[in-house]
């Protein structure tokens, strides 16, 4: 099949898989187990046929793109002149006598400048750069004349001037300018590490008395009761749960190595290669303290939320979904006591598929105008509460893709903070310098009252 017959079945499949995620839907609350099972099973197939169909598009995009570049690059070839002999100058345009008396002037003007004379402002206007051949605005900030470059530059102005045997034309002529900026999107986002409860760790651990807390009226207390008594009867004993919660921490590191000579050449280009690794090995190290936060297993890493045993879960509404009617479930589990401190952390899909939901009028459910609900918050707010997206959290549709926590029953251990350290001592014979970034940290959930995860 072709591209357009691919995508054509492709999109029929994910037609047929969102009719079967609501009638998968359907049956669940209908509590028809036997048609669930059905329904699952054509699901899981119809996804199987979209996951085959998808590849095979991908595959025919890409070589869609490869017989486009290669038309064009046969195109560029066709238009490239055969090269002149070796050692002959490029040929310059021909120009009317009146014009060549006047860039004869420019010409003139322009060494005059370059020679440090003042210059008319008449001549200063004719030589400010209009981007017609090289423009010299840092220094001079006037261009050079045409006649002028196509003597200096005949590549530019006519035919190209060939140098030696087996070099492109004009290969020499011209520095290419490198510009000493990365190019790159800042992938700083709002980090939930700053929010937690975060306690030193000077021996490596964290231990804590930590209430027994329960979802009654009793149990938010620990378990204490009291009673109405007659007068001078006897108080009811009672006495409250507390138990321990105890927070080791791991090391996370990163490391690398530049060489010596690397180094020099950045800082004599004007880029500074070791203020980008602090950036780069700092940013990563606190995006995976995040990471753990939410999904660490506890093993030689924090305990994420996904992790807490007696996490607090909702049902999700449709399958594949993140629906309104999720959110209000996952706030219910929230102790109201503690909800005033509560953030969604949410991955990004799951994010923009609320953003995108709509009533039955088709009418957009959620408003985004001033004072609407995705406005005021790291990326706004639902039900009043911030919502911090981000790209690492489960996948949309499955277990903690939206999560809502109270952020100070998070603990944080912190025996050393993030560090970024560089060495030329460890290998000095080979010339290179070590570069390391670590930060012992550990983590764990307090409260599972205060944690609640969509399934």
């Amino acid at each position: 099949m072709n591209l357009e017959k691919v995508l054509a079945a492709l999109r029929a499949k994910t037609e047929d898989l969102e009719r079967l995620a609501g009638e998968i839907s359907a049956a669940e609350t209908a509590k028809d187990p036997a048609k669930t099972t059905t329904l699952t099973a054509q699901f899981d197939a119809a996804k199987s046929d979209c996951d085959a169909l998808e590849k095979r598009a991908v595959e025919l995009k890409a070589l869609a793109d490869r017989r486009t570049r290669l038309s064009a690059m046969q195109l560029a070839a066709k238009a490239i002149p055969a090269d002149p002999p070796a050692n002959t100058i490029g040929i310059i345009p021909a120009e009317a006598k009146a014009d060549q008396n006047n860039e004869d002037a420019l010409v003139g003007d322009f060494l005059d400048f370059l020679g440090g004379k003042v210059v008319s402002d008449q001549a200063r206007t004719a030589l400010s750069p209009r981007g017609e051949v090289w423009r010299d605005d840092a220094r001079a900030g006037l261009r050079m004349p045409r006649g002028l470059a196509s003597r200096v530059f005949p590549g530019l102005c006519g035919k190209a001037l060939p140098l030696v045997s087996g070099v492109a034309p004009g290969a020499s002529l011209l520095q290419q300018e490198f510009r000493p900026e990365l190019v790159s999107y800042s992938p700083t986002i709002p980090s939930l590490f700053p929010l937690c409860r975060r306690w030193p760790a000077l021996n490596g651990r964290v231990i804590a008395p930590q209430l027994t807390q329960a979802a009654t009226a009793d149990g938010e207390f620990g378990g204490v009761t009291f009673g109405w008594t007659a007068e001078g009867a006897d108080a009811p004993e009672t006495e409250p749960a507390i138990g321990q919660l105890n927070v080791p921490c791991y090391q996370a590191k990163a490391y690398t190595e530049l060489t010596g000579q690397l180094i020099s050449r950045s800082a004599a280009s004007g880029f500074d290669v070791e203020a980008l690794l602090r950036d780069l090995f700092g940013g990563r190290v606190s995006r995976g303290i995040d990471q753990a936060i939410l999904t660490g297993t506890g093993v030689n890493q924090p305990t994420g939320i996904l992790a807490l045993a007696g996490l607090r879960t909702a049902a999700r509404q449709q399958a594949l979904r993140a629906r309104y009617q999720d959110l209000l479930a996952l706030e219910a589990l929230i102790p109201p006591g503690a909800r005033s401190r509560c953030v969604w952390a949410m991955q990004d899909a799951a994010f923009q598929d609320l953003r995108n939901e709509r009533d039955a009028a088709n009418n957009p459910l959620w408003v985004t105008a001033a004072g609407g609900s995705f406005v005021g918050g790291p990326q706004g707010r639902l039900l009043g509460y911030p919502v911090f997206t981000n790209w690492i959290q489960p996948a949309l549709g499955t277990l903690g893709d939206v999560i809502l926590f109270v952020t100070d029953q998070y603990v944080v251990g912190i025996e050393s903070d993030i560090v970024i350290a560089s060495s030329k001592d460890y290998r000095f014979r080979q010339g290179l310098t070590s570069y390391v970034a670590f930060a012992s940290i550990g983590g764990a959930p307090g409260q599972a009252l205060c944690f609640a995860a969509l399934l």
